[in-house]
């Protein structure tokens, strides 16, 4: 129990260190970015937080935690390393590849219901023409039979010829 505590310690100082280096890193960017506009005399425009900047704060700052939680799950930490994954890659996947599902699902849900109405409205169809198609299905069912028994017959004659000569064949068909 101790240990899972230091491990999920360590990840989330790893997370916390993580997200503190990348904000020191756009921190310094944007300053060095705007003491370069200074410098050529370039006004510098007042704009808010846009919808971009907001959206892209956020899912890194999510993405950091996702990293956190998968890093100090074991299970997914045994999944990733057997299948020789990246675990945040793995798990960012994931995570957009359910959040596109959420956004599609008005889309693809009234196709999937159109899909099995139709099915079950073809089950319909073949089911009231199902006994002219049982007699073509119990003759040709017949017929698998007898096949069947003459391969069977076929082998136990070779059988019966293999034993009385000894040539060492064996069949096997099945």
């Amino acid at each position: 129990m101790e240990r899972k505590a230091v491990a999920a310690g360590i990840a989330s100082a790893r997370a916390r260190y993580r997200a503190a280096n990348y904000s020191w890193k756009l921190a310094g960017w944007q300053l060095l970015r705007t003491q370069e506009r200074q410098k050529l005399g370039v006004p510098m425009k007042q704009r808010g937080i846009t919808w971009y900047s907001w959206t892209s704060a956020k899912y890194w700052q999510f993405s950091d935690k996702l990293q956190a939680s998968a890093d100090s799950n074991r299970i997914w930490g045994v999944l990733t390393r057997s299948l020789n994954l990246n675990s945040r890659g793995l798990a960012l996947g994931l995570a957009e590849g359910t959040i596109l599902f959420k956004f599609t699902v008005p889309i693809h849900m009234p196709l999937m219901l159109f899909t099995i109405v139709s099915f079950f409205r073809h089950r319909h169809l073949i089911v009231e023409t199902a006994p002219q198609e049982q007699k073509v299905v119990a003759t040709l069912a017949g017929a698998i039979e007898d096949a069947r028994s003459n391969v069977w017959s076929a082998r136990a004659a070779a059988n019966d010829a293999n034993s009385l000569v000894g040539w060492g064949w064996s069949w096997t068909v099945e």
